[in-house]
């Protein structure tokens, strides 16, 4: 990493007080096919797709017991999903457990595992939602063609008779 030259030290920069960062990105929304004459206008498929993100980042913090991690989610619905999902791991976990007391790196875990489990959920709900698109296309499509080629094996007979 290239630091400018400023005279400070930067072994312990203010400026990066993380000790570890990580950002992850998936896809929540499908597009949905609306008209050829929709897609040639507006043209959305030049834009990236939107895309859900969290970021997970851990102070560094001199005492190891107060190790803590900030979870920053994109969206209230994002946050209220990763909550619940935290919940009910810590309540698996408590019950799971053989003793009630749990460490700083449990807890760590905990929060990891519960935003693993909010990507894993929302990229499932992602490819069944493309799947259905897919499956929408393929009978839209292969119905227009079926008519297409039924009209013109029509006006093909008709042309014959005349």
């Amino acid at each position: 990493m290239n630091h400018i030259s400023d005279g400070f030290n930067h072994t312990q920069n203010i400026f990066q007080p993380f000790e570890a960062e990580f950002a992850f990105c998936w896809q929540l929304e499908v597009p949905k096919y609306v008209s050829d004459l929709d897609i040639y206008v507006w043209q959305r498929y030049r834009k990236p797709p939107k895309s859900q993100r969290a970021y997970v980042l851990r102070p560094a913090l001199a005492d190891q017991r107060l190790q803590r991690l900030i979870i920053r989610l994109d969206s209230t619905e994002q946050l209220a999903k990763y909550e619940k999902q935290r919940c009910l791991i810590l309540a698996w976990d408590l019950s799971t457990r053989t003793s009630r007391q749990g460490s700083v790196l449990d807890e760590l875990c905990l929060s990891i595992l519960a935003v693993f489990h909010l990507i894993i959920g929302d990229t499932s709900k992602f490819l069944e939602g493309l799947n259905e698109q897919l499956d929408y296309l393929v009978w839209t499509f292969s119905a227009v063609s079926s008519c297409d080629y039924f009209v013109l094996m029509t006006l093909i007979v008709f042309r014959r008779s005349k």
